[in-house]
């Protein structure tokens, strides 16, 4: 198919593609953890996330220490709009994580920013579980502040979202004294900010002065010019200078940033200051970081800024300043230079340049002349047909304007030469040059224009003399209103040159108006052309113009699908350069007519796509070519264009297409999710095709009515019609001329007086051509090749016709790399796995044998006695059932379970009996067995062999399922469209025009208005391929494919079940949802599951998950409906709220009867589970995914109805953490006396703390505790991370805190949950004797050797750098995961209360003990910085007292013998 070669209406201005494509976007965020939050304090974190310029908050974390790991598992979803796709280069998300405050504002630790560009680029658009470090802009730029684990994902329209869950990868934190050394980052999964890194580095730019800026204020005349530069996160402005477009800043910027540089671009505005007002902008020119550090800008460059013109309002002047591309003026140049610098502490900061050799460096003006040419020839289709118009060149502040030209029939030729002599630019290299802009002008107004970048005009090798160009004007909306029909087409050649070389200008004459040939447009058809009238039809004419020649066809009346046929000639002159073609369509009213598109063909390129010949006596092949409208599409044409200037040819007059016998066979099924047309409820709705408008014209209507009509049947907005319509028709024999069958649906009103019409459609006949024969034939080729292959007819293959696999499957390389695909074949018996078991002799716990692939989902559960059932099973089915049998007596003890809701599986009454009273034994708390007693001992061989056979039928209730990561339908388990639907439209179908220049460059969208759709299979082939498909091998086996007869047919049994309705149940299976967005003001949504099929409505309301964007129900919902009949069945989640009505999440619509019509789903042995996107009504943006898989088995199918599959969970139970902690060392001495009053705290979830009692007085950084802490905690859960702190007590002044570790628990939580049972937490290393606790080390002997109760953990505390850590002490403690039943029946006390036990815990060793001896008091509550301090004052004070005694003596002494000489 051609598109328009020439038509530019929504093409882009820039040369390039836009980065990113218009529309909405969604950012969604997980914080995950934080840790190593610098303070010197406790902190109670808070983070706040920003996107798209709004903000959200987390929950606020109580008590976090400096290197302690916060849990957070929280998401955020930003949405916006983006009219303009370019706008998303300088969107951020910025994360900041804040110290809450009760009173006063909140204390900032750290910050991050995050640019769009760089996660939506990443590989499926996401960031997943990736660290980012912190930094403080209010301290210091240099020093990592703290870290946070998250994940964000973004997408835009038709992206798949990535589903971001928590990771259990928490280990760094959780080791233990031997797991030393651990990264907690890995490679590449740290972010640092972008000036912080191993070695500094910033941007230094010379920021030198601005010439001829753009006048933004209109009655001064003047603009305040300052610049603002952006990366990352950080941004710096400059000064702004008073009334000045020639300012002069001679400034030095610096800007931190990293190599790699989280940033793509360094962003650079130019703005007009406004007192009390916003500040305008004037332009935005990118800089990539790339091209930056290869040293492009390194020398002062001069840049060109391109933005709105000064008339332009601010919604307007927003698009066209955002981005460089998009200007739609010159307004001025700068002078910059940048480069990237080492500095090993960057900062940002700017300063004036006193370096008077680079002043005179920059201040030196190199000016290079330069000339650009333009043959201006002519403008057609001109907005006014006889209007006046001028045109105007401006290339920088240069302007030239021709004198105004008269135009005719909307032609207006200008010939004229406008040139640019000796321009002078401050520019050395020519890619500098600023672009040229062409306007076209009606009187002093640009009211159209056109940009053309200055490389493509540039003299060249291939472009010595300029390049003719014929191109579209684009209405400059931000200044006047142009209709996009009239905007006017130019043919122009540019040139640009350097001064002083020699061309050649040549004379510019204006066409002799004698007649030099003819242009002979074949006109065919057209199909999908919009309806303007109520009944959804139109009267549709064509204007096809040809520079100033104009002609018309005739009027298709009540159509939309117009078949012509004819031929239009027109004359044309002896053009150098033939311009293009314009064809407009128009619906004809009796009063005006409403337009309804164009078509631009431009000769070259139609010559080179081989719908346009020259000079040839046959008529050129059509191609279909796309009418447009306001940027839209509006249908499509089928034409073609034959040039001759040669009288000696001549052209075929007759273009009508040969016609042949066709065969169309329609089975309607019914009409679905009809709307309806006013405030009346759909009655009984029908069916109009209108076959007289597919007639050829000029052919006898061979057809006794010029429409078929079904019969109104059933009434509501889901009426079946079950009807089959055969009939013969004369159809093109070449299929790129086969027209398109329209179609209405009405309703019945008032028997029939009334029938209004519902909606419209329209049957491309090509297309079921083509599918109708394919289909024949790949089902001819399935059965040649099961006949030939023996071993492909088993129930577990679905036969796949070779052509569907090589087309693109979204799980055709999953089957592959299970190895489902055989012979083009699926083995659908691989979809699920069940599960068998092994024991852990020394846990007590059963582990499942295989290791399926990640694509299967577990299902169901097992409980413990029924793991060793299936575990006993499996041993039996070894070969060692015969050391049970040696043993049997009257009472055979054997494990036996009988699963009353195993799928599928039956044991019989007699079977039954044999079990009498089950009584279970506890011989310890891990093994249960089922004692049966037998009462005839001369049967026991017999009975335990029939017991064997009873257990052998047993399956585990728990299976793996294929998970597809697509619906259904987009996998090969089923056929591509099984039915054809056809949606139906809305009568009146009126784009809108474009409002604003970002409409205009990328085009307006308008949701079309559909009402409900047609269902059933159509049918059309020729007689000719029908022969061609009887000649085939094997073809007798379908020979009811070939049957084309009149009325219903009884060889097909497809046909019966159409005319007959069937009853069947729905069983609908939802897991779980995943990346659901928040629908509540201050928390996540409290989602649950409803589903409607028809006026049946089934939900789980009750069971709503609070605060959970991935819920996971595994909950069987079953509908009974018939079929044919309503079949879309609408999954639909919602927001639970308690005071206002429940808020749609989103949904999504299975068409039940496409599946079950179809044979290739009824093949299928078990349903895969499907992932579907969810929808709102209100968004083009995916709500997030549901997995599910459906089964609709008919009702007489009593028995499988009865035993759906087990899918639930494993429900949440409570358990217990039993921690004690035993002693620590290795503690810094915190208090200034030498000694630290230590105590413990800890917790799993921070509001719900324990602490020890505390050990006074600690002398050598030992404490002794033997302190019992019991937690609750409910599983499963994500994560199960106990924290630990140290602290040292003080009374005057807040407690010091010393250190603090963490340790993952969450394998050993899942274990024990799964397996029902206590678990102990072990080490294989002995904790060191640490001098104080005497007591045994509570060591058990397995088969990996001796394993320890008592775990010692270091733990850590920040350094002054704010950034490694260093270790603060060893805490050991012992750990044991209990259920609440265990709990409840042996409880445990806290601290060293009663009952005290499992282990007990003695009274702590190393305290302060009382004595009557105050030296010993003194000794233990003195520490020894004290007892130091203490002694030197003694000694200090005896000191004193000596000199004060003997100082008489000895002075006296002296005294007597200076006397005697």
């Amino acid at each position: 198919m051609a598109k328009d070669p020439k038509n530019e209406e929504n093409q882009p201005l820039v040369s390039e593609p836009a980065q990113f494509k218009k529309g909405e976007y969604l950012i969604h965020v997980l914080i995950q953890q934080t840790r190593g939050l610098t303070s010197d304090k406790i902190i109670d974190p808070l983070i706040c996330i920003e996107g798209f310029k709004q903000k959200k908050y987390s929950t606020q974390k109580i008590g976090a220490s400096p290197t302690s790991t916060t849990l957070w598992n929280e998401h955020f979803y930003f949405t916006q709009k983006f009219a303009d796709g370019r706008l998303l280069n300088s969107c951020q998300i910025k994360f900041t994580v804040l110290d809450h405050k009760l009173f006063g504002s909140n204390a900032i630790i750290g910050v991050y920013d995050l640019d769009f560009s760089t996660v939506y680029l990443q590989e499926n658009h996401a960031l997943l579980h990736k660290w980012v470090g912190l930094i403080n802009p209010q301290k210091d730029f240099n020093k990592i502040t703290g870290f946070v684990k998250m994940s964000i994902n973004i997408v835009g329209e038709g992206d798949k979202q990535t589903t971001l869950c928590q990771e259990n990868e928490i280990e760094v934190r959780s080791k233990i004294e031997e797991e030393k050394d651990q990264n907690i980052f890995g490679d590449g999964n740290l972010l640092l900010p972008p000036h912080i890194q191993a070695k500094g580095q910033q941007l230094k730019i010379t920021l030198s002065r601005a010439e001829k800026l753009i006048k933004m204020d209109n009655l001064l005349g003047s603009i305040d010019p300052f610049v603002v530069f952006k990366v990352g996160g950080l941004s710096i402005n400059t000064d702004k200078i008073d009334k000045n477009q020639n300012p002069v800043w001679e400034l030095m910027i610096y800007i931190p940033i990293t190599n790699p540089c989280s940033s793509e671009n360094l962003i650079m505005r130019a703005f007009d200051y406004d007192m009390g007002q916003k500040d305008e902008i004037i332009a935005t020119h990118l800089f990539k970081i790339s091209d930056i550090i290869r040293g492009q800008y390194i020398q002062p460059t001069w840049i060109n800024l391109y933005g709105a013109n000064i008339d332009a309002d601010q919604e307007q002047r927003k698009y066209l300043c955002s981005h460089p591309d998009l200007g739609t003026c010159y307004s001025g140049r700068l002078q910059l230079a940048i480069e990237v610098v080492e500095e090993p502490k960057p900062q940002l900061k700017k300063e004036k340049i006193n370096d008077k050799e680079l002043l005179t460096k920059i201040k030196l003006n190199q000016m290079s002349q330069w000339e650009c040419h333009c043959d201006a020839f002519y403008v057609i289709n001109c907005p006014k047909e006889d209007g006046e118009y001028s045109l105007k060149m401006c290339w920088g502040e240069n302007e030239i304007q021709t004198g105004k030209e008269k135009a005719r029939n909307g032609v207006c030729e200008f010939y004229k030469h406008l040139a640019f002599f000796n321009a002078k630019f401050p520019f050395l290299q020519s890619r500098d040059l600023p672009d040229v802009f062409l306007y076209l002008m009606d009187g002093d107004k640009p009211i159209c224009f056109k940009r053309f970048i200055n490389s493509d005009i540039l003299q060249s090798a291939e472009n010595q003399t300029g390049k003719h160009i014929t191109v579209n004007f684009l209405p400059d909306k931000s200044i006047k209103n142009t209709p996009l029909d009239q905007t006017g087409i130019i043919k122009i050649k540019l040139l640009i040159i350097q001064s002083g070389v020699q061309m050649k200008l040549s004379q510019l004459t204006k066409p002799q108006r004698v007649n030099q040939g003819k242009v002979y447009i074949n006109l065919f058809q057209a199909h999908d052309i919009l309806s303007r009238d109520s009944d959804g039809l139109a009267d549709p004419m064509a204007e096809i113009l040809f520079y100033d020649f104009k002609t018309s066809t005739s009027v298709i009346n009540r159509t939309i699908s117009p078949i012509w046929n004819t031929q239009h000639i027109l004359n044309t002159y002896n053009f150098d350069k033939i311009p293009p073609i314009i064809i407009k369509f128009f619906d004809e009213d009796t009063v005006g007519r409403d337009f309804l598109g164009q078509v631009i063909i431009d000769y070259y390129d139609g010559e080179k796509a081989g719908y346009i010949l020259r000079n040839q006596n046959k008529v050129a092949d059509p191609q279909w070519i796309d009418i447009n409208i306001y940027g839209q599409s509006a249908g499509q044409v089928l034409l073609s264009v034959n040039y001759n200037d040669n009288p000696n040819v001549k052209i075929p007059q007759q273009i009508a297409p040969k016609a042949a016998k066709h065969f169309v066979k329609m089975k309607l099924l019914g009409l679905r999710a009809l709307k309806s047309y006013g405030p009346i409820p759909v009655s009984k709705a029908f069916v109009k095709f209108n076959v007289e408008s597919i007639k050829q014209p000029n052919e006898k209507n061979e057809f006794q009515a010029a429409q078929i009509i079904t019969q109104p049947k059933d009434s509501g907005s889901n009426p079946n019609i079950q009807t089959i319509i055969t009939f013969e028709i004369n159809l093109p024999e070449d299929d790129a001329y086969m027209p398109r069958l329209p179609g209405s649906v009405h309703d019945y009103v008032m028997k029939g007086l009334l029938q209004p019409l519902i909606g419209q459609f329209q049957v491309n006949l090509r297309k079921q051509k083509e599918k109708t024969f394919k289909q024949i034939k790949q089902k001819i080729e399935v059965g040649q090749r099961v006949l030939n292959d023996a071993s492909l007819v088993n129930d577990n293959y679905v036969h796949v016709p070779g052509e569907e696999l090589l087309e693109p499957s979204d799980d055709k390389e999953l089957l592959a790399q299970l190895e489902m695909i055989n012979n083009n074949s699926i083995n659908v018996g691989m979809v699920i796995k069940y599960v068998q078991y092994q024991k852990n002799e020394d846990e007590g716990t059963f582990e499942e044998i295989d290791q399926f692939p990640s694509q299967y989902i577990p299902l169901g559960y097992d409980t413990q006695l029924q793991k060793a059932n299936l575990y006993m099973l499996r041993i039996n089915k070894q070969g060692k059932s015969h050391a049970c049998q040696e043993n049997i007596t009257a009472k055979a003890s054997i494990t036996l379970e009988l699963d009353k809701q195993v799928k599928r599986d039956r044991i019989s009454t007699a079977a039954n009996q044999l079990v009498k009273k089950p009584k279970i034994l506890e011989d310890n708390q891990n093994d249960q067995q089922v004692e049966i007693n037998i009462s005839d001992s001369k049967q026991q061989g017999t009975i335990f062999q029939n017991t064997l056979q009873i257990i052998e039928s047993l399956k585990s209730k728990k299976h793996y399922r294929l998970c597809l990561p697509c619906p259904l339908e987009n996998s090969l388990f089923m056929s591509k469209d099984t039915f054809d639907n056809l949606n139906l439209h809305k009568g009146i179908n009126s784009p809108r025009e474009a409002e604003t220049m970002a409409d205009l460059i990328f085009g307006v969208t308008d949701t079309d208005l559909k009402v409900g759709h047609l269902k059933g299979w159509i049918q059309c082939i020729s007689e000719k391929d029908l022969e061609e498909l009887k000649q085939m091998p094997t073809s007798k086996l379908f020979m009811h494919e070939f049957d084309f007869s009149q009325g219903k047919s009884t060889t097909q049994t497809g046909d019966m079940e159409i005319i007959t309705k069937s009853a069947v149940t729905v069983q609908i299976y939802i897991l779980d949802c995943s990346n659901l967005p928040p629908k509540d003001f201050d928390s996540m949504s409290d989602p649950y599951i409803q589903i409607q099929l028809g006026d049946q409505v089934v939900d789980n309301q009750k069971e709503y998950k609070q605060d959970d964007c991935n819920p996971k129900f595994y909950k069987l919902f079953t509908i009974s409906t018939e079929l044919p009949g309503a079949s879309d069945l609408i999954i639909q989640v919602y927001d639970y709220d308690d005071f206002t009505a429940d808020e749609l999440i989103g949904q999504t619509v299975i068409d039940i009867e496409e599946r079950y019509f179809q044979q290739r789903f009824r093949q299928l042995k078990y349903v895969p589970i499907e992932t579907r996107q969810l929808y709102h009504p209100s968004s083009s943006i995916s709500q997030g995914d549901i997995r599910l898989f459906v089964e609709i088995i008919p009702s007489k199918q009593t028995s499988i109805l009865r035993n759906p599959w087990f899918i639930d969970q494993r429900p949440k139970a409570k358990f217990f953490v039993r921690l004690v902690v035993w002693d620590v060392y290795d503690v810094p001495i915190m208090d200034a006396e030498g000694t630290s009053d230590i105590y413990v705290s800890s917790y799993i979830d921070e509001k719900v703390k324990q602490t020890t009692d505390t050990h006074y007085r600690s002398q050598n950084g030992r404490g002794s505790f033997n302190w019992r802490m019991v937690f609750p905690l409910e599983l499963p859960r994500p994560e199960t991370i106990v924290s630990f702190q140290v602290f040292d007590k003080d009374i005057f002044s807040p407690d010091d805190f010393i250190s603090d570790c963490t340790y993952d628990l969450t394998k050993l939580a899942n274990k024990a949950f799964e397996n029902e049972i206590n678990l102990k937490l072990y080490s294989q290393r002995a904790p060191p004797d640490d001098g104080i606790q005497k007591q045994s080390l509570l060591r058990i002997s397995k088969k990996n050797g001796t394993l320890y109760e008592k775990i010692a953990i270091q733990t850590e505390n920040v350094q002054k750098d704010g950034y490694n850590t260093k270790k603060q002490g060893v805490i050991v403690i012992s750990l044991e995961i209990i259920p609440e039943s265990m709990h409840l029946k042996n409880s445990v006390g806290l601290g060293r209360s009663q009952p005290n036990h499992s282990p007990f815990c003695p009274e702590p060793t190393g305290r302060i003990e009382f004595s009557w001896n105050p030296i010993k008091m003194l000794d233990q509550l003195l520490g020894p910085t004290a007892k130091m301090y203490i002694l030197l004052g003694l000694c200090s004070l005896f000191s004193g007292y000596m000199c004060v005694m003997f100082l008489p003596i000895i002075s006296g002494a002296i005294m007597a013998n200076w006397i005697t000489g």
